[in-house]
């Protein structure tokens, strides 16, 4: 405990709240950092009773002003009990950038006004797999080309109703990079995979609405050979589905039912 009332830190008079906070050497040289209106209003501002002064600044400083104020108060405090206690000194250039540090993370903290209404709150939706009519089998088809360009690749995957799983495949194909031709081969080949499995009920979902739209119009189109095998594959169901989907909605079935899936798989 002090004996006296000098600053130990620039050797004046009074070591009073406000020379410590606002006119001491150490914290004259923080708020020199700081943008000029607070830095003069802070200059400029004479009132020694400290619950007066503070209730001053909170009322003329915006809200964004406010919060540095008094975080600007607090690390000069701190830097000022470790000189006083540690004899730890720090440049103000160290205090001023912990200052902005600070305050950045408490900006990636706060939630606006507006959100603290639950109305106003969204929530992203999580995918789900989309499950057939009953009594179909679903078959999930996709394409994709390479990094290059020079080939593309289509797969399928069947599932029932339920979701347990009934078959798969995967081809690639060189030399071919039109994605709609490649989402059109995929179609084909879960029908290919439905006729393998003795399925008479087919759902085929994709992500390609050029495709799914061209196989129910068979418009002058490249893939137009595809789309005839795929008429002609499909005389073999007693009912075939074609429905477009969002790839995002291209996700496992639920969680129990693939765990029992991995298990027969392993047989």
């Amino acid at each position: 405990m002090s004996t006296t009332c000098i600053c130990k830190v620039c050797g004046a008079a009074e070591d009073t709240w406000d020379h410590a906070l606002l006119h001491c050497t150490m914290s004259k040289c923080v708020w020199a950092l700081m943008d000029n209106d607070l830095a003069e209003l802070i200059a400029t501002t004479n009132i020694k009773d400290p619950k007066d002064w503070l209730f001053y600044m909170l009322d003329v400083l915006k809200p964004g002003d406010r919060t540095k104020l008094l975080v600007s108060c607090w690390a000069i405090w701190r830097a000022r009990r470790r000189v006083l206690h540690d004899e730890f000194y720090e440049s103000p250039l160290t205090r001023m950038h912990f200052i902005k540090s600070y305050l950045a993370d408490m900006d990636l903290i706060i939630i606006p006004l507006c959100l603290q209404d639950k109305k106003h709150l969204t929530y992203p939706k999580v995918p789900v797999w989309m499950p057939p009519p009953e009594d179909y089998v679903k078959i999930n088809v996709d394409a994709a080309i390479s990094r290059w360009g020079n080939k593309g690749a289509v797969g399928a995957v069947c599932h029932t109703v339920s979701g347990e799983f009934v078959a798969a495949s995967a081809m690639v194909w060189e030399g071919l990079s039109d994605s709609a031709t490649l989402e059109a081969l995929g179609c084909n080949e879960g029908l290919a995979i439905a006729m393998g499995c003795n399925m008479s009920e087919v759902c085929i979902a994709s992500d390609c609405l050029e495709v799914i739209r061209s196989i129910s119009k068979k418009p002058r189109c490249q893939y137009l050979a595809v789309l005839n095998d795929i008429e002609a594959r499909r005389k073999h169901f007693a009912k075939v589905e074609f429905r477009h989907e969002n790839r995002a909605w291209f996700s496992n079935p639920p969680c129990n039912i693939n765990r029992n899936v991995n298990v027969d798989s392993n047989k």
